[in-house]
């Protein structure tokens, strides 16, 4: 008897580590690891709770898109490991700009994702152009030129199609390197997939 309860305990013991094991795998999952901002997956996950609020509530969202200017320079020239640390500086700085309120992703590379629930043009704007430089200072203090170019779109109706959302975010960022590179733009953007609140 003895033996078969220390067996069970040990089963039971395996199993339990098991759960916790595959409790850590799915939180690591949505986590990107580097810069312990959610990764595309939890963006993707978590962005229509949020847009479904917003619809909920008839109040307006705001996505970004935010591409580090010249941090394939800084890998080309200075090896990946300060590539990362340029990565952790921007995620760092992102986060103590932003509301709690507020997603904040990686989706990859130097690339992040930015989405606003409950803001206006004039408030997006003026946030992501205290983010712009809060970047653009910390990466001057760290010895770097790395900037950021951000590209937004503001929709006073929340759409239902968060690729929609982040390809039109995507399009304006791309808008802004074109132009120069290190600034913001936020534009108007109305889906034809919104959908009104009841």
């Amino acid at each position: 008897m003895l033996v078969q309860g220390f067996a069970f305990l040990l089963v039971a013991k395996l199993v339990s580590d098991l759960r916790a094991s595959k409790v850590l795998e799915s939180e690591l999952a949505r986590e990107d690891r580097l810069t312990g901002l959610l990764n595309s997956r939890a963006f993707h996950e978590q962005t229509p709770h949020v847009l479904a609020l917003c619809q909920r509530d008839a109040s307006p969202i705001v996505m970004a898109y935010i591409d580090l200017d010249d941090f394939k320079l800084v890998n080309d020239t200075q090896g990946h490991r300060r590539g990362d640390a340029v990565l952790q500086i921007a995620a760092h700085t992102m986060q103590s700009v932003l509301r709690t309120s507020d997603l904040l992703s990686r989706l990859g590379g130097d690339e992040f994702a930015v989405l606003l629930p409950n803001t206006s043009v004039g408030a997006a704007t003026e946030t992501f152009e205290r983010l712009r430089r809060a970047i653009e200072d910390g990466m001057r203090t760290a010895g770097c030129k790395v900037t950021a170019s951000i590209g937004a779109v503001a929709c006073s109706h929340a759409p239902t199609d968060v690729d929609e959302l982040i390809d039109a975010a995507d399009r304006v960022m791309y808008g802004v390197k074109r132009s120069g590179k290190n600034r913001v733009h936020v534009a108007r953007f109305e889906s034809q997939n919104c959908r009104s609140a009841n």
